[in-house]
C-alpha cells in the first residue's frame, strides 16, 4: 500500500499521537494510495486494463483514463495553470512516453511560511536521484493573503526561495484547491508517473529519509533506474522530540517580537508620539462624550482583548474584539479593512457603535488637552478656536463638516490621522509577556511539562504551525475556518473588507500615508473570500476569551475541539458562510487535553 507521511514529525514522533491522517505505511486513502507497491502501477500492470479489471497490459504511452469524480483518483486532475509561455493544464507536464519520468508535483501556498521552509530543502534532498528521470514543478495554490495566485506572488516566492529546484506554477481558474482538500497538512507532494499522469503516492510534509526513499521508489516504479540512496544517518533529536528543521521553528515561534518598518507612519518609533499615543489610548472624551475609549475594549489583563463575546462601546458590537498587539500584522480587522496600524485606530474613533465620535470632535480634544505635545511632534495644529470655520462636531456626510471649505476638511483630517499614528506608536510598544515556551527554546527543556510538550508536537503534526508561525503565531492571511457569526446568519469577512479597503481615504498608497508610494498590494475580491477572516495571534490566547470571531466560544476546549473534530465534519455548522479551508487539518479527540495543555502555556499559564 502506498505510505504516507505525517506532518513536520520525525520516526521517532509518528507513533505518539493516532491522528485523522493516515500515518507512514499507511494507504493515502481512495484510489491514490494503490499504486505504491506496483500493483496497480505500470511498472507492475501487466494485465491489468486502465480502468482496474483485468484484461489487456496498459498502454505505457497512453493518458491513465481513471475516471475523475468529486474526490482525486489515479490521475493527476488536469487543471489549468499558467505557464511559462502562456495558459495551460497539469497535463501539459506531461513527459515523453519513451522516457520514464517521475513528475514530483509540490503544493503550497505562500501563506505557509513552514511550507517555503521546507521548500529550501528540496534540491538538497533529490540531488542524489536527479537526472533524466526526475522532474520537480511547484504550485503555488495562493497567495500570501490566502487569494488566487499572481505573477507577482510567483516573483517573490521564488526571490524568498532561490535554491527551489524545477519550476513554479501557478493556477489559472479551476479549482487547485482539489488536490489540497482532504489532506489537512502542508506542503503536499504528488508523486506521478510523468507519461500517464497517474498518480504514485501523495506525501504529505514528509520528513527528509522517508522524502528520499519515495521518490526512489516511484522513480523505480515508473520503470526508471534503480537508485541507490545515500547513507542514512542518525539525526539528533532536540528533547529527544524534534529534529534540527523543527526545533527552529519551535525557536522561530519564541523569537523577539520586533515590529517591521511602516514608512507610511514617520513617527511610528517616535518615543514622544508613543508617549502621546498612550495618552490617547486611555482617553475617554477623545471622541466627544461618548465615554468610551480604546482602553474600554482593550483590556491589558486580557491580552488587550476583553471578556465578552463581542465588543461593547455605545452599543453592542458584532464582532469580538482582537487583541491590540497587532503591530506584526500586514492587515487590520477581522476582514482586513484597513493596512495600517494607524487606520485601524482611526475606525473605531467615528464607529456609531464603537466610540461614536467625529473627527471634528477629536480635533477639539487634542487642541484642548495636547496642544504643546502634539505639536512639538506633528507641527502646528489648525486655529480650531475659529468656531465659524471649525465647528464643535462632525464628519465626512455631516452638514457642519460638510459646510467646511476642502482645505479645512483637509487640516482637521490631518490631525484626525495623526492622533491614528501616535496611537498606532503606542501599539507598536506593546509586546506580549514571555512565556514558558521562549525559555523550552532557549533550551531549559524542563520548562514545559511532558503533556505540554505532546500539546507542542500535535500543533505541528495538525499543522496548526502552517497557519501559526513566528513570533506573532499567525501568517498574516484569511482563512475560512467554520467559525459561526455572533448574530447566526454568518459574517462575509475577507470578500467585504477587501470592498472597505478599496474605497478607504486611510490607506498605504493613500494622501494620509508618509509614504504613498510604498502602499500594499492587494487581491480584488474573489468568490473563495466570502467568510474568511483573518488568523488571529495565539500569544495571550488562554486570556482573550471567549473566542472566535464571533466570541461564540465560551471556553478554550471548545476552541479545540472545533479545531480538532469539527472542521473535518462534512456539515456546515449554523451560523456560517463560504467554504472550509481545504488546506485545514485536524485531530482526534484523544489530543484535545494535549493541545488545550499547549495552548495554555501561549496563554502565559
Amino acid at each position: 500500500m502506498s505510505p504516507r507521511t505525517l506532518a513536520w514529525l520525525l520516526p521517532g514522533l509518528l507513533g505518539l499521537l493516532a491522528c485523522g491522517e493516515p500515518a507512514q505505511g499507511e494507504s493515502t486513502g481512495g484510489s491514490a494510495g494503490q499504486g505504491g507497491a506496483g500493483q496497480g502501477g505500470i511498472a507492475g500492470a501487466a494485465g491489468v486494463t486502465a480502468g482496474g479489471q483485468a484484461g489487456a497490459p496498459l498502454d505505457p504511452c497512453a493518458l491513465w483514463s481513471a475516471p475523475e469524480g468529486d474526490d482525486l483518483d489515479e490521475r493527476l486532475p488536469d487543471l489549468p495553470i499558467h505557464l511559462p509561455g502562456g495558459p495551460g493544464s497539469l497535463h501539459a507536464l506531461r513527459g515523453a512516453c519513451e522516457q520514464p519520468q517521475l513528475l514530483v508535483l509540490r503544493v503550497e501556498p505562500a501563506w505557509c511560511a513552514p511550507c517555503g521552509a521546507r521548500a529550501d530543502q528540496i534540491e538538497g534532498l533529490l540531488a542524489p536521484l536527479a537526472g533524466p528521470h526526475l522532474r520537480i514543478e511547484t504550485l503555488l495554490y495562493a497567495g500570501p493573503d490566502n487569494a488566487p495566485t499572481s505573477e507577482a506572488d510567483l516573483l517573490r516566492w521564488r526571490q524568498a526561495h532561490p535554491s527551489l529546484p524545477g519550476g513554479l506554477l501557478r493556477p489559472d481558474g479551476g479549482d487547485p484547491e482539489r488536490l489540497v482538500r482532504g489532506h489537512g497538512t502542508l506542503p503536499l507532494l504528488y508523486l506521478v508517473d510523468a507519461r500517464t499522469m497517474r498518480i504514485s503516492n501523495v506525501l504529505t510534509a514528509p520528513y527528509e529519509r522517508f522524502l528520499q526513499e519515495q521518490v526512489a521508489a516511484s522513480i523505480a516504479e515508473v520503470g526508471g533506474p534503480e537508485l541507490p540512496l545515500p547513507p542514512d544517518q542518525d539525526t539528533p533529536l532536540q528533547d529527544g522530540r524534534f529534529d534540527p528543521f523543527t526545533w527552529s521553528l519551535v525557536q522561530q515561534m519564541a523569537a523577539p517580537w520586533e515590529p517591521p518598518p511602516d514608512p507610511s507612519n514617520a513617527h511610528a518609533d517616535n518615543p514622544a508620539a508613543a508617549q502621546l499615543g498612550a495618552l490617547l489610548f486611555v482617553d475617554k472624551s477623545l471622541a466627544g462624550s461618548s465615554g468610551v475609549a480604546c482602553s474600554t475594549c482593550h483590556l491589558p489583563d486580557r491580552g488587550f482583548a476583553d471578556d465578552l463575546p463581542v465588543s461593547k462601546g455605545v452599543n453592542p458590537g458584532k464582532i469580538h474584539t482582537p487583541t491590540a498587539m497587532a503591530s506584526l500584522q500586514r492587515w487590520f480587522f477581522w476582514d482586513g479593512r484597513a493596512d495600517s496600524l494607524w487606520a485601524q485606530a482611526l475606525g473605531p474613533l467615528e464607529n456609531p457603535d464603537e466610540m461614536a465620535g467625529t473627527r471634528l470632535e477629536v480635533a477639539h480634544r487634542v487642541k484642548a488637552t495636547y496642544a504643546a505635545t502634539y505639536e512639538s511632534i506633528f507641527g502646528p495644529l489648525p486655529p480650531l478656536q475659529e468656531p465659524g470655520r471649525f465647528p464643535a462636531a462632525g464628519k465626512p456626510g455631516d452638514s457642519a463638516y460638510e459646510a467646511m471649505s476642502p482645505e479645512d476638511q483637509q487640516a482637521v483630517t490631518r490631525v484626525f490621522v495623526n492622533v491614528g499614528k501616535a496611537i498606532a506608536a503606542y501599539e507598536r510598544t506593546l509586546k506580549p509577556a514571555p512565556t514558558r515556551l521562549e525559555a523550552y527554546a532557549a533550551g531549559q527543556l524542563d520548562a514545559l511539562d511532558p503533556v505540554e510538550k505532546d500539546g507542542l508536537v500535535a500543533f505541528f503534526h495538525s499543522g496548526c504551525i502552517n497557519c501559526h508561525h513566528g513570533p506573532a503565531l499567525s501568517d498574516g492571511a484569511f482563512h475560512n475556518v467554520l467559525m459561526p457569526s455572533h448574530q447566526g446568519e454568518g459574517d462575509r469577512g475577507r470578500i467585504d473588507g477587501l470592498v472597505a479597503w478599496q474605497s478607504s481615504p486611510f490607506r498605504k498608497d493613500g494622501p494620509f500615508s508618509d509614504a504613498p508610494g510604498q502602499g500594499v498590494e492587494a487581491p480584488a475580491p474573489a468568490p473563495g473570500m466570502l467568510g474568511q477572516m483573518k488568523t488571529p495571534t495565539l500569544r495571550g490566547v488562554a486570556r482573550t476569551g471567549p473566542w472566535g470571531h464571533g466570541g461564540t466560544f465560551l471556553t478554550l476546549d471548545a476552541v479545540v475541539k472545533h479545531y480538532g473534530q469539527v472542521l473535518v465534519q462534512k456539515e456546515k455548522p449554523p451560523g456560517v458562510v463560504g467554504e472550509r479551508d481545504a488546506a485545514l487539518g485536524g485531530f482526534l479527540g484523544a489530543h484535545n487535553k494535549e493541545m488545550l495543555a499547549f495552548l495554555r502555556v501561549l496563554g502565559g499559564e
